[in-house]
C-alpha cells in the first residue's frame, strides 16, 4: 500500500511533527550514500529530519537498522500523478533529495509545482543510460530544467545531464562520495586470523582474496591458485562470490577440484585443523575483514560483461586490486585509479594469472600499488561533507 501513498498512522504523525528533507535511495548502495549524507546534514544543521524512501526491500533493511529513530521510512511512490500527489500532501518535504540517477518526472514536476526544491546528489549518467534518455530527450530534459541542484561524479556525468536538458549553472562536478565509505572500514574491519587459524591457514603466508566473484571467475581464480601453488605451497585463496546464494554452485566447482576447502559458516570453535587451502566466504558483512589481510585482491563481476564492483572498499586496505576489463559501472572511480596507476587492469585470463603471480613475488610492487590506492581513496573523500554544505547554502539551512 506505501507504494500507492497509503502509510500507517506513525509514519502520517511523524510527518506531521516536523519539516523534513525526503531523500531517495533506489537500493543498498544508494542507501548507504544517502544515509552518509543526511548524517553530514544533521552534524552541520542539528535540527534538520529526514524521510527515507527506497525501491527495494534489501535498501530498506538497510535503512531500518542505520537511519536516526526520529526519521521515516517507507517505499517509494509508484510515478503517478494522484499518488505523487497524494505523498506530497502528507510528506510536504522541505527538499527532495534523489540519489545517484533516480529521474522521476511526475515526482520533479509535483515538487516544482510547489515550490520544493529538487536535488540530484552523486548523480551519475551511465554511457548506456545516457543513450537510453536521449531517445525520451523531449521528456527527460523537462524534468531535469526543473531541478534546482545536480552534483554529480564527474565531467563526462555533467555533460551528459547538459546536454539532456540540465541548466549549466545548477550542475557541480564533486566527485563520488563512495570514496566516503572507505575510511570508516579501517576501524571497523576485524582480523579474520581466528577464522584462518581455524582451517589450517596462516596469515604469514600469501593469501589471495577474490572478492565479489560472479559465474565463470570462481574457475579462473582456483585455476590460477593451483599454478601458483607450484611455486608457493602455502599460498592459500579466499572465494568470495557477489551473491552468497551461489555458494552451493561455487561448492561443486570445489568439490571437482579435489582441493580442500572449508566454507566460513561452518567453522566453529570446535572444528579446528581442517587444513584446508581454500575458504569459502559464503557468510555476509565479512569480505572487509578478509580483504584487510589479503596478500593481492581481485574484484569480480569484471572478467565477465557485468560492469565491475566496488574497488574503493578493497583499495583502502593498502593492498595491490586487480580486476577485468569489464568496469563499466565504476567508470569514474576506475578512471581514478588508473589515473594514480593505483590498479592493474587485465584483459583476459592470462592476464590475470600472470599480474597476479607476479605481484605475489614482488612485495615492493604491492606496496607502491597499494599505497598509492590509499593515498588516492584518503585524498578523495569528503564528498558527503561539500555536498551537504551544496544542499544547505541552497536551502538556507
Amino acid at each position: 500500500m506505501q507504494r500507492l501513498g497509503f502509510y500507517d498512522l506513525e509514519t502520517i504523525t511523524k510527518c506531521l511533527e516536523h519539516d523534513r528533507i525526503w531523500i531517495h535511495a533506489v537500493s543498498v548502495g544508494e542507501m548507504f550514500i544517502a544515509i552518509r549524507l543526511a548524517k553530514e546534514l544533521k552534524r552541520q544543521a542539528p535540527q534538520t529530519e529526514f524521510i527515507f524512501t527506497t525501491t527495494t526491500s534489501t535498501g530498506y533493511a538497510i535503512a531500518g537498522k542505520q537511519i536516526n529513530p526520529n526519521d521515516v521510512l517507507c517505499y517509494f511512490p509508484v510515478d503517478f500523478p494522484p499518488v505523487i500527489s497524494r505523498v506530497f500532501n502528507l510528506f510536504n518535504p522541505q527538499a527532495v533529495v534523489l540519489m545517484e540517477s533516480e529521474i522521476w518526472p511526475n515526482l520533479i514536476r509535483t515538487a516544482s509545482n510547489r515550490n520544493i526544491p529538487v536535488i540530484l546528489a552523486n548523480g551519475r549518467i551511465s554511457e548506456k543510460s545516457f543513450r537510453g534518455y536521449m531517445k525520451l530527450r523531449p521528456l527527460v530534459s523537462r524534468a531535469l530544467d526543473l531541478i534546482d541542484l545536480l552534483m554529480v561524479q564527474c565531467n563526462a556525468d555533467a555533460e551528459r545531464l547538459k546536454q539532456l536538458g540540465a541548466k549549466p549553472d545548477r550542475v557541480r562536478v564533486l566527485g563520488s562520495a563512495k570514496y566516503d565509505d572507505a575510511l570508516p572500514l579501517l576501524k571497523e574491519a576485524r582480523s579474520p586470523e581466528p577464522n584462518l587459524d581455524q582451517c589450517g591457514m596462516n596469515n604469514s603466508n600469501p593469501i589471495i582474496v577474490a572478492g565479489s566473484t560472479w559465474a565463470g571467475e570462481e574457475e579462473a581464480m582456483l585455476n590460477l591458485f593451483v599454478k601458483a601453488q607450484q611455486t608457493m605451497p602455502d599460498i592459500s585463496l579466499i572465494l568470495a562470490p557477489r551473491h552468497a546464494e551461489r555458494a552451493g554452485e561455487v561448492i561443486k566447482i570445489l568439490e571437482q577440484s579435489n582441493i580442500p576447502f572449508v566454507r566460513r559458516s561452518e567453522i566453529t570453535d570446535k572444528n579446528t585443523g581442517t587444513n584446508a587451502k581454500i575458504l569459502l566466504l559464503d557468510s555476509t558483512g565479512e569480505l572487509k575483514n578478509f580483504y584487510s589481510i589479503a596478500t593481492v585482491i581481485f574484484v569480480g563481476k569484471s572478467l565477465t560483461h557485468k560492469g565491475g564492483q566496488n574497488i574503493i572498499e578493497a583499495g583502502i586496505f593498502g593492498k595491490p586490486v586487480v580486476v577485468g576489463p569489464h568496469m563499466a559501472n565504476f567508470k569514474p572511480v576506475m578512471d581514478d585509479f588508473l589515473a594514480a596507476n593505483a590498479i592493474f587492469q587485465i584483459n583476459n585470463i592470462e592476464e590475470l594469472e600472470e599480474t597476479i603471480i607476479e605481484l605475489l613475488k614482488d612485495s615492493t610492487k604491492r606496496e607502491e600499488y597499494g599505497k598509492r590506492a590509499q593515498d588516492l581513496i584518503k585524498a578523495k573523500s569528503g564528498v558527503a561533507s561539500v555536498s551537504a554544505q551544496e544542499i544547505r547554502k541552497l536551502l538556507f539551512i
